[in-house]
């Protein structure tokens, strides 16, 4: 049985499953670098196909790696993710982010709890609560994404990556304020119409009885329903933008921005229905007391991430 295997990001073989072995037990190959072969599905870990125990042939399993190693380890560079160029269906995207999630469900609704409890203590201190959320967002998603790109990837996955964004804050704080400056300025062009309308009734209204007319209704209809149709399109265009700053951030916030734009051209419909499956969980968490979005929060997620790297265009020819 022939391999491929993705060092640095590039494509490797075909190689026999005993040269594979030998590359990892030589230190050339991790467990957590991807490999591939004719009937998987995906590329996965080494350590997910292989792991590191003693085979049943008796051969010897590797020397332990000590803490220190395994940290600077789940530090390391992300492997690289690879797709298909978008080709594979959504419900397929959705079964390997429940597999990826298998084993990892504590570590993922803990990390989701306490970062839920970070936003609201910050969103709860006046002024210097705002600013925190400005200045600490940013990095925070930065974090809570690399934790679930590394789920996905099956790259070593740790509580502590949380605050992992915080090491490249600048790229965090930057793309989380372009985001928001986006965000406001398509806002407020979305209540242009609206507004107009609701303008239009309150001088139409002036010495009138009525204080609220169809007119007035109607503008604030149109005024909520642009400003949702807006953030829709902000979340298509821009969704993919902190993944992408996780994996090139060399490139900066703009190029992120950029390449989510490029990537989500002519997959926009099918990201859509990405997330409409979400939400439609989210209106079901209601009947939970929302606690269901501990779980629904974690499987959105990976199911972002495995659709982002699918979009990818495979390393295979």
């Amino acid at each position: 049985m022939n391999w491929h295997y993705v060092i640095n990001g590039e494509q490797q073989g075909p190689i026999s499953e005993n040269e594979l072995k030998q590359l990892f037990e030589a230190g050339q190959l991790k467990e957590s670098d991807l490999i591939w072969r004719e009937g998987l599905s995906e590329w996965v870990a080494y350590g997910s196909v292989f792991g590191s125990p003693t085979s049943a042939g008796g051969e010897q399993a590797p020397t332990p790696v000590p803490h220190s190693a395994q940290t600077q380890a789940q530090n390391a560079p992300l492997p690289e993710g690879i797709g298909t160029g978008g080709q594979t269906p959504n419900a397929d995207l959705r079964k390997q982010a429940l597999e990826a999630l298998k084993g990892q469900w504590g570590l993922a609704i803990g990390l989701v709890i306490v970062s839920y409890l970070v936003f609201i203590v910050m969103g709860f201190i006046p002024i210097l609560g705002l600013l925190a959320t400005l200045i600490c967002s940013g990095p925070l998603i930065l974090g809570i994404v690399e934790f679930f790109v590394r789920v996905k990837r099956r790259a070593d996955p740790e509580f502590g990556q949380l605050f992992n964004g915080f090491k490249n804050f600048p790229l965090g704080l930057v793309l989380y304020l372009l985001l928001f400056v986006i965000s406001l300025g398509a806002a407020l062009i979305a209540m242009i119409p609206g507004g107009i309308l609701i303008g239009i009734a309150v001088v139409s209204s002036q010495g009138g009885s009525e204080a609220f007319t169809p007119l007035m209704g109607l503008g604030i209809a149109i005024l909520y329903i642009m400003i949702f149709g807006m953030s829709i399109m902000i979340y298509l265009y821009f969704g993919l933008s902190f993944f992408i700053a996780l994996d090139e951030p060399e490139l900066g916030a703009v190029h992120a921005l950029k390449k989510s734009l490029a990537m989500t051209k002519g997959k926009k419909g099918k990201l859509f229905m990405m997330y409409l499956v979400f939400f439609g969980w989210s209106l079901l968490t209601i009947f939970t007391l929302f606690i269901g979005m501990l779980w629904v929060g974690p499987y959105c997620i990976t199911s972002l991430v495995a659709f982002y790297d699918d979009l990818k265009d495979p390393v295979l020819a």
